[in-house]
């Protein structure tokens, strides 16, 4: 268990890009910082280094800072900030054990991260959660994600940022993930992979894992002198950057190649200086490992006082461990207890939140509804009003119709009457001319006649047309006027009877002028109208007056 905390916070630290260790000068820094940092994305930042700074030895305070964190983010509003936040939460839980609770933070970073378009922030959450499911031993489901944050890289366009710089640690971690399916051989494809990035960076540290690693890789497939040179590389790897307990490690790693190959006095060699270097680091569990395989060896030798001291060192070692572990799972489940408080109360502001959002949703629906009815009603009198409008105008029109049909009726009974008369006239005429060649015993006869028909011919037939003329075209003689003030009487005569679209035949007839005569004076009529060469009907003119 410890063995994989320590792999996991190595990888969580070189994915997320953390600071730390036991410095009390960086530990004052930082402190400085949060106390006088104004409430902006810096002081969450500090916030986050501290939360990173305590992860190995005080998880409450780890978590605390997280959490404060992702307060301040969402009081700044921010969103990427309130989704890094999550993924510190989420970090400092996991680290601890508390696997649900991790995931949930995990995904409600997620959920931010991915609508941002954030590639560095998504390369890392898709790692970290990836490791959480490689914890939980779901394999499958902590391989989904180490692929996903491995296209998400493959996909940047800028390789270099933050988290993608350790990208050779997500390389290492998928080859773990097929080492334990027993895949070996794609195991050591992403192990090969993970070692030309670190070589290129220069990464010591994670050199001596992934050496390391291949170096196991080998041994299982009794590949003993590939194995050899590999652990080398490894030890060599952590004595570059003087790693005390990498180095330990490294020793320990040979001694069961040593075991492996029957070499039991290299392996006794390479238990000691384990031993030594585990001491100097203070790595209680490198310590009891070496201790372990020292008891074995001195067994081996059939050295059995010093095998049984041994034991007994190792058995003292282990249940101080045992015992830190438990202070450690009392500590788990103190932060556990602490979270689900906190969420408990957040839930509860939620819950009052939703029931504001309620209310005003629901003050807004009953407006809505109101508005609604409302438009309704004021679209219903609207079409009202519009049908009344379309009834009065059609009544109108109706009325219109029929005033104008009776109109033309009464002017068409003019237009008889003036045809009446002009017959009568001409009667009278030729009754003249009859009366000429008749005897004169006959004049007076004839003369009666004559006065008879004239009596009934009225001289003011066109005064009462031109009366009834204008109940049907108001105010038409006077438009006639503007347009032309010099037209005669009989022009205007004309005028009339092209209002009444009659021809200039029939026009003839009823003014006993010849067809030419009238054609003659609508040129005239169009010249003192300003018609001349235009393209412009003269009775259609007329018509619209």
């Amino acid at each position: 268990m410890l063995s994989f905390r320590y792999k996991l916070l190595m990888i969580i630290v070189l994915s997320t890009n953390c600071v730390l260790g036991q410095d009390v000068m960086l530990l004052d820094s930082l402190k400085v910082q949060l106390n006088y940092t104004s409430k902006d994305s810096n002081k969450v930042k500090t916030l986050w280094e501290l939360s990173d700074y305590y992860w190995a030895d005080d998880l409450r305070l780890a978590y605390q800072y997280s959490d404060q964190a992702l307060k301040l983010a969402k009081d700044l509003n921010d969103q990427r900030l309130i989704a890094v936040s999550y993924q510190k939460v989420g970090d400092a839980l996991l680290f601890r054990g508390d696997n649900s609770n991790a995931l949930k933070n995990y995904l409600l970073s997620l959920e931010i991260i991915e609508t941002m378009g954030d590639e560095d922030a998504l390369f890392s959450i898709y790692h970290n959660m990836g490791v959480l499911f490689d914890r939980l031993k779901d394999y499958d489901q902590a391989l989904t994600y180490y692929q996903k944050a491995l296209y998400v890289f493959n996909s940047a366009a800028d390789k270099d940022v933050n988290s993608m710089r350790q990208v050779h640690t997500l390389y290492n971690n998928i080859a773990n993930i097929y080492n334990a399916k027993g895949d070996n051989n794609t195991a050591e494809e992403y192990y090969l992979k993970a070692l030309k990035l670190a070589i290129e960076k220069h990464d010591f540290q994670t050199l001596g894992v992934i050496y390391n690693n291949l170096g196991k890789v080998a041994i299982e497939a009794e590949n003993w002198d590939k194995a050899y040179g590999y652990l080398i590389k490894s030890l060599e790897s952590r004595q570059q950057i003087n790693d005390l307990n990498g180095m330990a490690k490294s020793y320990n790693n040979l001694t069961n190649y040593y075991v492996q190959i029957n070499q039991y006095d290299s392996a006794f060699e390479a238990t000691q200086k384990a031993l030594s270097l585990a001491n100097q680091a203070g790595a209680m569990l490198t310590r009891l490992t070496a201790l372990e395989h020292l008891s074995n060896l001195y067994e081996e030798k059939g050295q059995q006082q010093a095998a049984l001291e041994t034991y007994k060192q190792f058995k003292a070692l282990n249940d101080s461990l045992v015992n830190e572990s438990s202070i450690r799972k009392q500590t788990e489940l103190q932060v556990k207890y602490e979270y689900e408080k906190e969420e408990k109360i957040r839930e509860a502001e939620q819950q009052k939140k939703n029931l504001r959002y309620i209310l005003i949703i629901s003050v807004l629906l009953l407006g809505f509804i109101i508005s609604a009815l409302l438009y309704r009603l004021s679209i219903s009198r609207a079409k009202r009003i519009k049908l009344e409008k379309k009834s009065l105008e059609t009544d109108l029109e109706m009325r219109e119709k029929d005033i104008v049909a009776k109109d033309k009726e009464l002017a068409s009974s003019v237009l008889y009457l003036l045809k009446k008369n002009e017959l009568l006239n001409d009667v009278s005429e030729r009754l003249l001319q009859l009366k000429k060649r008749m005897k004169s015993e006959n004049h007076n006869s004839i003369q009666k006649i004559i006065l008879d028909i004239q009596e009934g011919a009225k001289e003011d037939m066109w005064e009462e047309f031109e009366m009834r003329f204008q109940q049907v075209h108001d105010d038409y003689f006077k438009k006639l006027k503007e347009h032309a003030p010099d037209l005669t009487p009989g022009e205007i005569k004309i005028c009339t009877f092209l209002k009444l679209n009659m021809t200039s035949k029939e026009i003839s007839a009823i003014t006993k002028q010849s067809v030419k005569s009238i054609e003659v004076a609508r040129t005239r009529i169009r010249k003192k109208m300003q018609l001349t060469n235009k393209e412009i009907n003269l009775v259609n003119f007329l018509m619209e007056l």
